[in-house]
């Protein structure tokens, strides 16, 4: 009996997130913890090193003399799943802000290569040779609170603080002028206002 084994890479293995894995933010809102959702889908290539383990750990017990590269995507796609989840996971302990997790998707794939390879390599002979994220998403929920942290970021800087209060007082003086009860009525109201405001 012969049997062949492909040394070369074996690209295209898709894989993507049934449902939306949690992510810690520890940026978003200083002092707390925000979590959040992301969702995610692309391929990655693995390489056999090792033909005899492989043939043992994986061939023989797939029960198949044809072993098809979706095979192997049914099969290990759960773990590679959990590899992403820790991916993930040492992204936020890196204090990576949610929203940039799409600029990350290097590291985010090293890291899954990072868990993977030692166990698959040990226990199946093969390792991963790269990985490819194609698009990385955030649930609804997520996306609300990026658009909030969009608006409030303008108030961390003084200038941009300055401009908005004095677009806020343009706005006042010419409402004041068209109330009905005076102009100067309107006046005196938005000049407490403004002392009560400091």
């Amino acid at each position: 009996q012969v049997i062949y084994i492909n040394k070369q890479e074996i690209p295209d293995i898709r894989f993507g997130t049934r449902n939306p894995v949690s992510y810690t933010d520890r940026v978003l809102v200083p002092g707390r913890v925000v979590p959040c959702k992301v969702t995610s889908f692309g391929t990655y290539s693995i390489k056999v090193a090792d033909p005899l383990l492989f043939y043992t750990e994986v061939c023989s017990k797939s029960g198949k003399s044809n072993l098809e590269l979706t095979d192997l995507a049914e099969q290990y796609l759960n773990e590679f799943l959990m590899a992403y989840t820790t991916a993930l996971a040492n992204l936020s302990r890196d204090g990576v802000l949610v929203s940039d997790i799409p600029m990350k998707t290097m590291e985010l794939g090293q890291y899954m290569a990072d868990v993977l390879d030692q166990e698959w390599l040990a226990k199946r002979g093969f390792f991963i040779q790269s990985v490819g994220i194609a698009g990385i998403s955030f649930d609804d929920k997520t996306n609300q609170l990026l658009e909030q942290y969009a608006k409030d970021s303008i108030l961390f800087d003084p200038n941009a603080r300055a401009a908005r209060m004095t677009g806020s007082i343009a706005s006042g003086l010419e409402a004041a002028g068209s109330n009905e009860g005076g102009a100067m009525l309107g006046f005196a109201g938005m000049t407490m206002g403004m002392n009560v405001a400091g």
